[in-house]
């Protein structure tokens, strides 16, 4: 272990920060066990220490890490915070979002999947995969949910527990909230903090006086005690967002699916929460939005901010994007990817969502 005044930052990928400089291993969860992962070093920071990612594992198909510490596990999000900051700072509801809780399942070559997608290019093949819920509320078609997917063109994977449930958003130009009209309403939601009262709303009906064990129950009462999310965040959700529709229902309201409001933004606990639970792209955005930062002499910020900026400045003019354009601009506008140009396009894009978290 080093101290990060020695660091490299051209050989890691990306952040954590834990406090303390205690041992511990990190391990991948699979169908098979749980698997040792070592593609990491470790720098100290006064009283905290820094996992230095050797690889970022995009399309890798582990979408968390269990951290194994004092005999206590905790799980650590695979995908970095500064790839999830444009969902959780929003303050508007974006008319083409939907974001819903997906179960865990054992993913092979027969698992159905998106019409656009083969089943054979899922990066979770044979291990553990997010799935959608397949509801039925009595009235509507379950067929009627299938045009939440159809056409989506966007799916990004927020939170994750490897083998019980994830957050999953999406983008689809043409849903707006008509799914409040179709079983999905009671899984679906327009914003990140609709969908984590939804969770929470699922999962209380597991505990007396109604004891429910369907899946959708069950999946939402294991991803909250899995995730340890605390009970204070849990209860800012639950006083930012008004009922959704299972609690309205259970309430006797005349019209549970309509005639609620979702909140857009997010509370100051629920962020500091995340923020502490994800991996960061580089040590800048770590020490700049973690709610307990490490400390990192400014020399080496100042020279991974340098190289960054440099690669952001000529992805930008080989597309010929204003330099002016924020970080979300220059990804909107960078060239679409042919299968030859696909590996540039991946390092193109990192270079700038590594500038996002703070720029």
């Amino acid at each position: 272990m080093s101290d990060i005044s020695l660091i490299n930052t051209a050989d890691y990928k990306c952040y954590y920060s834990i406090d303390g400089t205690v041992d511990f291993k990190l391990y991948i969860p699979t169908p098979s066990g749980n698997i040792e992962y070592t593609e990491y070093d470790t720098f100290t920071s006064v009283d905290k220490t820094i996992i230095a990612f050797k690889e970022l594992d995009p399309f890798s198909g582990d979408f968390n890490y269990i951290l194994v510490h004092d005999n206590k596990e905790s799980i650590i999000d695979a995908i970095c915070y500064d790839d999830i900051l444009e969902f959780i700072s929003r303050d508007t509801i974006r008319e083409d979002s939907w974001f819903t809780i997906c179960k865990s399942i054992i993913t092979d070559n027969n698992t159905p999947d998106h019409d656009s997608i083969k089943n054979t290019s899922r990066c979770d093949t044979g291990k553990y995969g997010p799935f959608k819920m397949i509801m039925d509320d009595g009235v509507s078609l379950r067929d009627r949910d299938g045009e939440i997917f159809k056409h989506t063109n966007k799916v990004t994977v927020l939170l994750s527990v490897a083998d019980s449930g994830y957050i999953v958003s999406g983008r689809n130009p043409v849903i707006g909230t008509s799914f409040r009209d179709w079983p999905a309403v009671v899984c679906f939601s327009k914003t990140i903090t609709g969908i984590l009262k939804l969770v929470i709303e699922w999962a209380s009906l597991v505990d007396s006086p109604f004891n429910d064990e369907s899946e959708i129950a069950l999946v939402c009462k294991d991803f909250i005690t899995s995730l340890n999310i605390p009970n204070n965040v849990l209860n800012e959700i639950s006083e930012y967002q008004e009922d959704m529709p299972v609690y309205r229902y259970i309430k006797g309201e005349s019209v549970a699916r309509h005639g609620f409001t979702e909140q857009a933004n997010v509370g100051p606990l629920f962020l500091n929460w995340i923020k502490s639970t994800h991996r960061y792209r580089t040590l800048n955005s770590l020490v700049h939005n973690h709610p307990s930062p490490p400390v990192v002499p400014e020399e080496v910020l100042s020279s991974e901010r340098q190289y960054i900026e440099s690669k952001v400045y000529e992805v930008c003019i080989k597309n010929d994007i204003d330099l002016t354009s924020s970080p979300l601009e220059i990804l909107a506008q960078i060239a679409p990817f042919t299968d030859l140009t696909l590996s540039q396009w991946i390092t193109d894009t990192n270079h700038v969502k590594s500038y996002i978290a703070y720029s």
